[in-house]
């Protein structure tokens, strides 16, 4: 079994760090815009061109969970393997929010960073060449988007 690299492992390379104040500011006006946009790309792309709707939606959460974990846990994510680092980061602070809060629908929120995974295994099954490489249907895109994708935003955004 191949081993993951954890939250810690994150923190040793320096991929996760706590985020600078003098860069807050900046890094968090970015990390809106990013999401937004590329939500509103991947509902335009879904009917021209379903792969990269989804690849658009896909970011659209990567980017909202680092805005999250921004503004919430006062964490930045840059650098080598940013996509594992920020699921792990989620994994982590959400398990967190979880056990202090211990209310109401513990399912709704530990899924979150599943969510995010599935969206990446798909982002990568349509944008590059593997085995599970396959055509983009617009209708699971759709689904994608609604089911998927925006969920995970609202989640987030009641958490924050």
């Amino acid at each position: 079994m191949e081993k993951r690299l954890t939250y810690e492992d994150f923190e040793k390379i320096g991929t996760i760090t706590r985020l600078p104040e003098v860069e807050k500011e900046d890094y968090i006006k970015r990390h809106e815009n990013f999401w937004k946009e590329d939500l509103e790309v991947a509902e335009k792309l879904v009917e021209l061109s379903p792969r990269w709707a989804l690849v658009a939606g896909y970011y659209a959460m990567h980017d909202f969970a680092k805005l999250f974990l921004a503004k919430k846990f006062n964490i930045k994510i840059s650098g080598a393997f940013v996509h594992i680092a920020t699921i792990e980061a989620l994994k982590k602070f959400v398990e967190e929010e979880v056990v202090n809060k211990m209310n109401k629908a513990f399912e709704e929120v530990s899924i979150l960073p599943e969510f995010l995974e599935f969206a990446r295994r798909e982002r990568s099954k349509s944008q590059y060449y593997s085995r599970g490489y396959r055509n983009v249907d617009k209708n699971f895109v759709k689904t994608f988007l609604q089911e998927i994708v925006k969920p995970f935003i609202e989640k987030l955004k009641e958490m924050m």
